[in-house]
C-alpha cells in the first residue's frame, strides 16, 4: 500500500478530497487576509497572500478535476508527466510558514 497506483480508486479519491479541501481553505484564508491588509504603500505580505490565494485556487482546480476523473472512470488517473500530488504538496508546505505568521528575529 506504499504505492499510490496500487490503491483502490476510492482512497484516492479521499485523498484528493482531502487535498482539495484544504487547498480550499488555504485559499480562503489567504484571500481574506490579502483583503484586510491595509497601508499607504503595498505590502510584501499582502502581494504573497493574493499571490497564494492564485496559486491555492489553482491547485484546488487541478485536484477536483482529477477527482472527477478518479470518480468517473472508477480508476485513478495518474498524469505521470505533470506531478499534480508533488505541485500540491509543495504549495501547501510553503504556505505554511506564512499560515503561522513567522516574524524576523529581533537583532
Amino acid at each position: 500500500m506504499t504505492d499510490l497506483r496500487t490503491w483502490p480508486y476510492w482512497l484516492q479519491a479521499l485523498r484528493l478530497l482531502a487535498v482539495t479541501l484544504v487547498a480550499v481553505a488555504f485559499a480562503c484564508h489567504a484571500y481574506v487576509n490579502a483583503r484586510t491588509k491595509r497601508g499607504p504603500s503595498p505590502q510584501p505580505r499582502k502581494w504573497a497572500y493574493w499571490l497564494y490565494f492564485f496559486v491555492m485556487s489553482f491547485t484546488a482546480a487541478l485536484n477536483l478535476a482529477t477527482l472527477v476523473l478518479t470518480l468517473v472512470r472508477r480508476e485513478y488517473v495518474d498524469v505521470a508527466r505533470f506531478r499534480i500530488g508533488l505541485f500540491s504538496l509543495l504549495v501547501t508546505a510553503s504556505y505554511v510558514p506564512l499560515l503561522v505568521g513567522f516574524r524576523r528575529p529581533r537583532t
